[in-house]
């Protein structure tokens, strides 16, 4: 039982893309699974809307419950994430990085294709706060910042985590920033 959306995940576990997302063959052309169960179970068209795009709030790209799908824009699916970006493996959450020139967690969210500067702190805890006031603040599909944990974690660490060797300089110049 998915807690937050009240129903089970329904897993297609035929045909898959790269990505996970099911497919099937129909009229010599491909039809993405979770896009034809949001369709027979609205009744809505899924190119109907803003982008064409079906969003999975559940976060699993194999699910075709029509209950954990929605319609969204390719900006609204993109804001609906989890977790820390593979390739970030400073902190472990998603838009913080450190700098090692000032000796601080950096905090970034992507918004309109662009690059938001949040800001620079002493702790994790501190950045991923701000992180995600500023992605409630700038996004209107970020489930999981807005509070909905059993959609899953953000990617946060629950042991303490220590910057590396903060030593003198722990503030940034503004010719540092960006």
């Amino acid at each position: 039982m998915h807690p937050r959306l009240g129903t089970r995940c329904w897993i297609w576990t035929a045909g898959k893309i790269a990505g996970g997302y099911g497919s099937f063959a129909l009229n010599h052309g491909t039809v993405y699974t979770h896009r034809y169960s949001y369709e027979q179970g609205t009744g809505m068209f899924w190119g109907w809307f803003a982008d064409g795009e079906v969003d999975h709030r559940c976060h699993n790209f194999a699910c075709v419950n029509p209950h954990h799908l929605r319609a969204a824009s390719h900006k609204q699916n993109c804001e609906n994430l989890r977790g820390a970006f593979r390739n970030n493996k400073s902190s472990g959450v998603r838009g913080i990085t450190w700098d090692k020139s000032c000796h601080r967690w950096m905090a970034r969210v992507g918004h309109n294709g662009k690059e938001v500067y949040v800001g620079r702190f002493a702790t994790i805890a501190e950045a991923e706060a701000a992180v995600v006031a500023k992605r409630i603040e700038l996004h209107t599909h970020n489930d999981v910042d807005r509070g909905d944990a059993s959609v899953g974690s953000r990617g946060r660490h629950m042991s303490v985590l220590i910057p590396p060797s903060s030593g003198p300089g722990m503030s940034c110049t503004r010719s540092s920033l960006i």
